[in-house]
């Protein structure tokens, strides 16, 4: 600003004399000249957006009306009539009699009007929280199209004649006594203007306040502080959020008319809602006990550009936005958009003085820079029905927590629904609906908190009471994790991650199918009955073996004492979760205060458990241990006295919700389990496992009918385990022969299995295309055809990494395979991690046609493995694109083979992408694109019957065996039993 003062000026505080009759001393008296020459503009604009746009806001160096520049506003108007207000600090100088501002003015229109905003520092106004202001006016410009000045004159004499209606208001409003008018004083200059329809332009230049006359500090005055601070709810202290002074952890989800009683009994405490003026919406949701959260209005430029706050402003907020705690931005916010979200930051906190509500967003990349702007940072990402694990998934977060500002509040949107073009994708396909399990949403959630994040949305984008397949156990589980973290909020809300550690436990002995009463009365069974225990044994081995990598707790220490969070990260549980129940788990917890019990907590009770003091710290036990856990070390007995008494109020609703839960899931499972009958690919034990869970969920009724809520926790848990046997065994069974779960668009859940079998079928059943490769460069031999082919090379400049793509003479056959490297740069210092890809390569389009059955397939070696980026090697198909990419990760210098199946539902083409996602190492040969003309499929989802027969012409897991890549012994209905979920 280039503001220019003909005296000098003495800056010390508010020092003015009373308005009536007592006077102070003048420190200092001056004028003050904004001549506005330098580059930034700086008058701000309020006006409606929707009937005003701006065309341009800048210094003009061509028309001023002294010295070099002048403020230009060009905006453009779609309504009749609409108002813009251009307004203008000015330093806060004591009202006199003699008191002028004035403005040099120049438009394209007339109606414009200077006036002056003043100041009574010691009286709030209760119907804005605001201090009480009044508004003088002044000259009106007439002379369009030419400079005009416009001054605003006897502003002590215009506040005196204006005192009736102040009192009168004063007394309108029921409050008692003289309105304190001492010491008023100038703080705002604008202009007003009526707009018609179609372009104006504004010109203005050399704005004027004389005198200047600085408040003195002898008077002590201070501006006094508004309601709306004074009513603020919601505020950061040392990186943690209190709500009305109490630690907060939101729990959150986006409304999508919802009952809001049905939301307040799910235990949420914020509601993301579609429109911040919704006062009805509003009340309704702070009469529940509920607060909200929303996005707030912005204000744009010509092109849609978000202005700085020197350039426009928004209108501040009224106290009816008062039951909003938070303001979000948006959701997967791209890095570059940094510059536009800091000058909308800066606009909402400019109307936002008083409340001073927070700002949160959920971000794709760029947190370091994001977690200046936002005191609440969103990373997140969609793992489900991908090969992306849950441990995987923890350490993303983690790593995206540690990219942000140190100290950083970070949270996280919970996946409770399938990608959105994948689901749409099957519903025009009549294929069955891919559905998130309550367990997935389970493990999300505490994978989540183990990572440190102090906030949980859960996203939906459909209604909690839709009627799709899985949508009543979605609405449970999220009520049952609401409860938990609401039990866990004051030691989530004030804890910080200190770090993990593995722990141990044994698996449940397997029951044999003698066990599970199968009977087999013929000598053909009794072989099949023999298959399947040792398969069993072979299953029960290798569950075993994945345990010790699946198992991790968290340590979290908090203001109460430590909070240990054990998780069991299954292996595939991304797709469909095992058993993942085990008994006598022991964790060892280093540094523990040997004086600190341990306790057990849930919503349903608190137990005590035995602590031991062993080698390298604390030894906890817990007897049972499902999937996941909560344990508390504390020395100070009142809390776990707070916390019984929390959890009486929870334990009824809790059961309850575990029941209906468990029912819910039932009911699904066996319909899809009735449709795999009709198959021929039931589970040998389905009917006993349905029944077990059926029999564990009366024995929790009744339980809960006698108020044994724990009691009835429990059993409902082992109904679940057992639907969770049965899912993951047949699932098993569908992707025994697929080099990934990833490789058929139908075995990336259990309600989809139907599905799959029926396409193994068709491909059983179909032509054979004898050897037909579609990309006919996939054997990477010569460079000049896959030039001409048309392969694209894509490599990021990253600094401290060399990376290329090349072919490399160590084929699995031919002269030579495809090579993508990223290695350290020579004499720079790699990053440890990477979050562009360095190195990616797509193959040539080829056409296929609708309901054409396409086998892709290859063969991979990894002489290094991939670190610095979670994703590794990633190879998709632009069918699916990276949601359905193979991934690898570790070293093997053996030549592997992979395998895709994908289902064209439309004519077009298709391309393979391959890409190095960190630093390794990774080489590809005898890549093919093989078509199978098996007819297009389209079966009603409700038609489940109408299946292919597996005994059709012949077997069609026979098929595999003339695949490439698909050797080895097919899992027939003979063998089928409970594996454990498949690397």
């Amino acid at each position: 600003m280039n503001s220019r003062f003909r005296s000098t000026i003495h800056w010390l505080g508010l020092c003015a004399p009373v308005l009536w009759g007592v006077m102070g001393s003048l420190c200092a008296a001056g004028e003050y000249v904004e001549g506005f020459d330098t580059n930034r503009p700086s008058w701000k604009l309020s006006y409606d957006a929707t009937a005003l746009k701006v065309l341009a806001h800048r210094r003009n160096t061509h028309v001023f009306y002294k010295g070099n520049a002048s403020e230009n506003v060009e905006v453009a108007s779609t309504a009749r009539l609409t108002g813009l207000r251009l307004e203008h600090s000015v330093p806060p100088s004591r009202l006199l009699e003699e008191s002028v501002v004035s403005l040099w003015f120049r438009s394209s229109q007339k109606d414009a009007r200077i006036a002056v905003r003043i100041l009574f520092p010691y009286t709030v106004d209760p119907s804005s929280g605001n201090p009480l202001s009044t508004t003088v006016t002044g000259d009106k410009y007439t002379k369009v199209g030419t400079w005009q000045k416009l001054a605003c004159k006897n502003l002590l004499s215009q506040v005196k004649e204006k005192l009736p209606r102040l009192r009168s208001y004063w007394a309108n409003l029921g409050l008692r006594g003289e309105i304190d008018l001492r010491e008023p004083y100038v703080e705002t200059v604008f202009v007003d203007t009526q707009l018609p329809q179609g372009a104006s332009e504004y010109f203005l230049d050399e704005l004027t306040l004389n005198p200047i006359v600085t408040p003195s500090e002898q008077t002590g005055t201070q501006v006094v502080q508004t309601a709306g601070e004074m009513s603020q709810e919601i505020e950061f202290r040392l990186k943690r959020l209190y709500f009305q002074g109490v630690p907060l952890f939101p729990r959150f989800l986006p409304y999508h008319s919802e009952k809001v009683s049905d939301l307040s009994g799910m235990r949420l405490n914020v509601i993301w809602v579609p429109d911040y003026t919704d006062k009805t919406l509003l009340r309704e949701l702070q009469e529940n006990g509920l607060r909200a959260t929303a996005t707030p209005p912005r204000v744009t430029g010509p092109h849609g550009e978000l202005l700085d706050e020197s350039r426009a402003s928004l209108a501040p907020f009224g106290p009816d936005t008062s039951s909003i705690l938070f303001w979000n931005l948006g959701t997967r916010i791209p890095g570059a958009e940094e510059n536009d979200l800091s000058a909308w930051a800066e606009q909402i906190r400019n109307a936002d003085r008083h409340l001073k509500r927070p700002l949160m967003a959920d971000v794709s990349s760029n947190e370091a820079a994001y977690s200046r702007i936002l005191p609440m940072l969103g990373v997140s990402r969609h793992i489900l029905h991908s090969s992306f694990g849950l441990k995987d998934y923890r350490n993303w977060l983690i790593e995206r927590r540690n990219a942000s500002h140190p100290g950083s509040f970070v949270w996280t949107w919970i996946q409770t629904e399938p990608v959105q073009a994948i689901a749409d994708d099957r519903r025009a396909a009549y294929a069955s609906e891919i559905v998130v399990e309550p367990e997935q949403i389970r493990l999300q959630t505490y994978a989540a908190l183990s990572a440190g994040c102090r906030g949980i949305g859960f996203w939906t984008q459909s209604s909690l009471d839709d009627d799709s397949p899985g949508a009543l156990e979605r609405k449970l589980v999220i009520a049952q994790l609401c409860m938990e973290l609401e039990l866990l909020e004051p030691l989530l809300a004030t804890g910080s991650l200190q770090t993990h550690v593995k722990f141990t436990a044994n698996m449940p002995r397997g029951q044999s199918n003698s066990q599970l009463a199968i009977e087999f009365g013929h000598s053909s069974e009794a072989t099949r009955k023999r298959s399947a225990q040792l398969n069993e044994r072979d299953n029960e081995l290798r569950r075993t073996r994945q345990l010790a990598q699946e198992l991790e707790a968290a340590i979290i220490r908090t203001d109460y004492g430590l909070l240990l969070l054990p998780v069991w990260y299954g292996q595939g549980a991304q797709f469909v979760p095992g058993q993942m129940a085990a008994n006598d788990a022991k964790i060892i917890v280093e540094g523990a205060d040997e004086s600190a019990s341990a306790w057990e907590i849930s919503t349903t009770g608190i137990r005590n458990l035995r602590r031991e003091r062993v080698t390298g710290g604390v030894q906890i036990p817990l007897s049972e241990f499902d999937m996941t856990s909560a344990v508390i070390l504390c020395t100070d007995p009142t809390i776990i006295t707070k916390l019984r008494e929390k959890v009486a109020m929870l334990q009824q609703r809790s059961a309850h919700v575990n029941i209906e839960l468990g029912r819910a899931k039932l009911a699904r499972v066996a319909e899809v389990d009735t449709r795999l009958h009709d198959l021929g690919y039931r589970q040998l034990d389905a009917a006993q496992l349905l029944a077990a869970a059926g029999r564990e969920l009366d024995k929790a009724q009744a339980s809960f009918e006698r108020r044994s809520y724990d009691t009835s926790h429990d059993q409902s848990r082992r109904a679940l385990q057992a639907l969770r046997i049965l899912q993951s065994s047949s699932w098993a069974d569908a992707v025994r022969r697929l080099s990934s779960p990833v490789s058929s668009s139908h075995t990336l859940c259990y309600q989809t299995l139907p599905d799959h079998w029926q396409m193994v079928a068709r491909l059983g059943n179909s032509p054979d295309p004898g050897g037909q490769n579609l990309l006919r460069s996939g054997d990477f031999e010569d460079f000049d055809t896959m030039v001409a082919e048309g392969w694209k090379h894509e490599q990021a400049t990253i600094d401290g990494i060399r990376a290329s793509a090349e072919l490399y003479p160590r084929p699995r056959k031919g002269h030579y395979c495809l090579r993508l490297v990223a290695v350290p740069d020579t004499g720079k210092d790699a990053p440890t991690v990477v979050r562009e890809r360095p190195v990616t390569v797509t193959s040539p389009s080829v056409n296929v046609h609708a309901g054409q059955l396409l086998y892709i397939s290859g063969w991979i070696r990894m002489p290094a493995p991939s670190v610095g980026s979670l994703d590794g090697v990633m190879l998709y198909d632009s069918l699916t694109g990276p949601a359905g990419a193979l991934r690898w990760h570790t070293k093997n210098d053996e030549w592997q083979p992979f395998s895709i199946i994908r289902e064209a539902r439309g004519s077009g083409p298709v391309n393979v992408t391959l890409t190095l996602s960190g630093m390794g190492e990774a080489c590809f040969d005898e890549l093919r694109i093989i078509p199978f003309d098996a007819g297009e499929h389209r079966l009603p989802q409700n038609a489940a019957r109408l299946r292919t027969p597996a005994n059709s012409r012949s077997n069609p897991l026979e098929f595999f065996k003339r695949l490439p890549g698909m050797g080895g012994r097919a899992a027939t209905p003979a063998s089928r039993t409970r594996p454990g979920n498949p690397d």
